[in-house]
């Protein structure tokens, strides 16, 4: 229903705290990238906007907010 097309790139906004954070070889099999909210500042989200940019492959994104 939102356009995901199953084998694209998902990219998943969330806290990666050291339990919930996959192990790299599973994140690749999956096709995800885990991007760490607890990181955002200017220099993390300009690095990853240049590369989402430089790469035009099609990407589904799935994000959450939690108190």
């Amino acid at each position: 229903m939102a356009g995901y097309t199953l084998g694209e790139k998902l990219l998943y906004l969330r806290l990666w705290a050291a339990y919930y954070k996959k192990p790299k070889m599973i994140a690749w099999l999956q096709n995800t990238e885990q991007l760490d909210v607890s990181d955002l500042n200017n220099t993390y989200v300009k690095a990853m906007v240049d590369r989402l940019e430089k790469d035009k492959s099609p990407k589904g994104w799935i994000g959450y907010f939690g108190i």
